[in-house]
């Protein structure tokens, strides 16, 4: 290497030790929970957050944003999304932020439209009854493991933590903000609990998990994923009754209406629905020609005439930024100086 070529190198290597000694440590994962059977809390860090963060109960959950976290140490979300598409009747030729949920791949046009606040499957079955066939862009939704996005999220039964067919009572997935834990969809019948309050849990014994320090059939109130909104949490409980949950929600600009409004999702599509209210009282998410959000079983046969119906789009994997963020920044910032490194070199 000549002598320019070395003075150019080792500067490039103090200016990017300079500038990662700069930057803040990663936030590595680092989980560091424990039980506590007295209390059936858990409490401690997980990722870069501590639980429990909520800590008077019952109190209302985040309608945007974290509200637990899995045992994989991904995000935990509510059943809402901040809303796709700029109108019922609106469409472009390019994308938007939000962006738009429906793409005609024959002319161009992007379309269709759900408001922030309603829930995910309820959103995906609408477009799927207002949008032109085959048009929906699923890779905006949930995949097959309940989650989506970067950073990658769940909203819905994160179905690759645990087997949902297994027998018994479904295993750990999670630990809300409130430190109770979350677990899959089943109850030690190998059926989904009939007694689940507005917010999503119960109280009953629930599986081991060492990692934690839960010892079997400890009788604690839990939260169970659901085939249906809230899905995985509509507030952080106990509460009495439906009108309790929705009490929790009854201030702001967002809050759980007196009663359901007209809401347009397409040209020819609406359907009533209390907009950033997770407080349901046996809603089912709306029926639609394909299958496409695999949480609740809402198409059956005959729904539509045979031929009518388009093919169901295949769902994206989960994508490898399913990892916990602080290895995704560590990756990203080795990545950028082994580049620098080698256009040194």
């Amino acid at each position: 290497m000549h002598s320019s070529s070395a003075s150019r190198a080792g500067s490039l290597a103090a200016l990017v030790a300079a500038c990662v000694s700069a930057l803040p440590a990663p936030a590595l994962a680092a989980t560091s929970l424990s039980f506590d059977a007295a209390t059936g809390l858990i409490s401690g860090t997980i990722s870069t957050a501590t639980v429990p963060s909520v800590t008077t109960v019952p109190a209302a959950a985040a309608l945007l944003g974290a509200v637990g976290y899995t045992t994989a140490e991904n995000l935990i979300y509510g059943p809402f999304e901040a809303g796709f598409g700029r109108g019922a009747d609106e469409t472009a030729t390019s994308d938007t932020r939000p962006p738009f949920p429906c793409l005609d791949a024959a002319t161009g046009t992007y379309s269709g439209y759900c408001p922030g606040g309603m829930d995910v499957g309820t959103c995906e079955a609408g477009l799927y009854n207002s949008c032109a066939a085959g048009s929906v862009r699923a890779s905006l939704f949930m995949d097959d493991c309940g989650g989506h996005a970067d950073p990658y999220h769940h909203h819905t039964d994160p179905t690759c933590l645990y087997n949902a067919s297994a027998e018994g009572h479904s295993a750990l997935v999670g630990v809300m903000l409130d430190g109770r834990a979350v677990f899959g969809r089943n109850e030690a019948s190998g059926t989904p609990p009939a007694d689940l309050d507005a917010c999503g849990g119960h109280t009953g014994p629930v599986p081991a998990y060492a990692d934690w320090g839960i010892d079997a059939d400890a009788r604690v109130y839990h939260y169970h994923a659901q085939l249906k909104p809230p899905y995985l949490l509509g507030c952080y409980g106990p509460v009495a009754s439906v009108a309790a949950c929705k009490d929790l929600y009854a201030a702001g600009t967002r809050k759980c209406d007196a009663a359901a409004a007209d809401v347009r999702i397409g040209e020819s599509y609406s359907l009533e629905y209390d907009l950033f209210c997770p407080c349901y009282d046996g809603y089912e998410v709306p029926e639609h020609v394909v299958t496409a959000f695999e949480g609740t079983d809402v198409a059956r046969e005959g729904d539509a005439p045979a031929g009518d119906a388009p093919a169901r789009p295949e769902r994206p994997e989960r994508p490898a930024s399913a990892a916990p963020r602080g290895r995704r920044v560590a990756r990203r910032m080795l990545a950028a100086i082994v580049a620098i490194v080698a256009v040194a070199g």
